[in-house]
């Protein structure tokens, strides 16, 4: 099954995105809105991402939060769907050479925690979503990608090969 790519839809929540992006570094989006009624208004990470940056950069794959430390809320509950891992990342472009990496380490890393092994772990549903940017809330464009995880990071790896990196002519299965 191929995964599925829907690109200029999905736009990173307001505030998530890094002030200023290196060219090499992939940067975790928050992809949850404040609680209706909640005095701070600033996007919050889904719990199930915590520890990816980190064991991300023990593989020597440089992943950041898009927030400060500071600013950093991680909103923790139980999932309808828990074997569902929904990441959102920015990065400069879409040929970053450590996209596939991070993603990989994203699955890896689920799969550990899990207690799943590596190939069920690459089995499993992933959503990833894609922002080129520059950082301060601006962004050349998005995607979303979604799939079994080896679908998913076989489609990023199409869209890095395809010239105009929007993934027609690369044979990358376009959604709605």
């Amino acid at each position: 099954m191929a995964a599925k790519v829907t690109t200029g839809v999905w736009q990173p929540l307001r505030g998530s995105l890094p002030d200023a992006v290196l060219g090499d570094t992939i940067y975790l989006l928050p992809t949850e809105e404040a609680p209706p009624g909640s005095a701070d208004t600033s996007p919050r990470y889904s719990d199930s991402v915590q520890y990816l940056p980190k064991n991300a950069r023990a593989a020597g794959v440089p992943v950041e939060f898009a927030t400060s430390e500071a600013a950093r809320v991680f909103l923790h509950g139980f999932s309808v769907d828990p074997t569902t891992l929904v990441v959102a990342v920015a990065v400069a472009q879409i040929a970053n050479s450590w996209l596939v990496t991070a993603v990989e380490s994203f699955i890896d890393t689920r799969a550990e925690l899990q207690g799943w092994s590596r190939k069920q772990g690459r089995r499993l549903p992933l959503k990833v979503a894609i922002a080129e940017t520059e950082g301060k809330d601006e962004t050349s464009w998005t995607c979303e990608i979604e799939g079994s995880g080896n679908d998913v990071v076989e489609a990023i790896r199409a869209l890095q090969g395809n010239d105009d990196r929007r993934g027609k002519s690369a044979g990358v299965p376009q959604g709605d």
